[in-house]
């Protein structure tokens, strides 16, 4: 047999034995293909998920510092507004405490311009006076008995009350009063130092001296030589070295002080000059 008749009768004898393996593989073949496709599909598939994943964690990402920062700006912006308040409340509190100060002073100035309107007693308003009526120092406004307005002079008024009467204090008693020699009556009351000219003779007559137990010194000045005398009223006189007979002593050279000194029971009495 020739080499190409054993050939093809080898051939003939191989195939049907290695026909149902080549189709196996042949299957196999495109079941790997097919599994292959697949795959590749699953990466592309799986490889567009990841991306699309990765966007979308950063775009979440993002989302979430965006949140972060609008957070931060919403608390920054809340602590502003704290602040805010804060100061709106102070300020109210403040403002309320300056309403309740002027309705206080208000309150306090209409009271005061109350008590203006009526300060003087009765019916007639200080403000009944006209402009220029209190033109002296001291002067104020009153009422006379009938109630009618007057004009007051407050030293005056003073100087009144410290020189009458012989219960009240009296600034004039330091006053230096004379008199006519012919009619030299004395008020104790009002004065108690007195100067006189007596070129001949005089004779000076007290009254008013003070109550029991109240004190009350009298000087008296002559000027010239002539003879004088004192009465007191009810008290006489205890004159200084005046011994047993309780002489008085003679005028001075010039002028003569005559000095008394009143206890409230007795009367003491000297003299001394130039």
């Amino acid at each position: 047999m020739g080499d190409d008749e054993i050939f093809e009768e080898a051939s003939n004898d191989f195939w049907p034995r290695v026909s149902p393996f080549a189709e196996d593989l042949k299957a196999s073949t495109q079941w790997m293909m097919q599994a292959l496709a697949i795959v590749r599909q699953g990466h592309t598939e799986s490889t567009g998920a990841a991306q699309t994943a990765t966007e979308k964690a950063s775009a979440a990402g993002k989302s979430a510092e965006g949140a972060a920062a609008s957070q931060k700006e919403a608390a920054s912006s809340a602590a502003d507004a704290k602040q805010d308040a804060e100061r709106a409340a102070k300020a109210n509190t403040e403002s309320q405490a300056a309403r309740d100060e002027s309705q206080a002073a208000e309150h306090d100035a209409k009271q005061w311009r109350d008590q203006a309107r009526q300060l003087v007693t009765g019916d007639v308003p200080i403000t009944s006076l006209k402009p220029g009526t209190l033109t002296r120092v001291g002067d104020y406004p009153s009422t006379d008995e009938d109630g009618a307005l007057v004009v007051r002079n407050l030293p005056a008024d003073v100087r009144e009350l410290l020189t009458s009467g012989e219960e009240r204090v009296s600034a004039s008693g330091y006053d230096v009063t004379g008199g006519d020699p012919g009619t030299p009556v004395l008020n104790l009351a009002k004065q108690q130092v007195f100067e006189f000219d007596n070129p001949t003779s005089l004779i000076l007559e007290f009254y008013n001296l003070p109550m029991v137990n109240r004190s009350k010194p009298i000087i008296v000045r002559i000027n010239g030589e002539g003879s004088v005398a004192f009465d007191f009223g009810a008290y006489r006189i205890d004159w200084e070295n005046g011994g047993a007979e309780n002489k008085p002593p003679r005028p001075k050279t010039g002028w003569t002080t005559w000095r008394f000194m009143f206890t409230g029971t007795s009367l003491s009495g000297g003299n001394f000059g130039g």
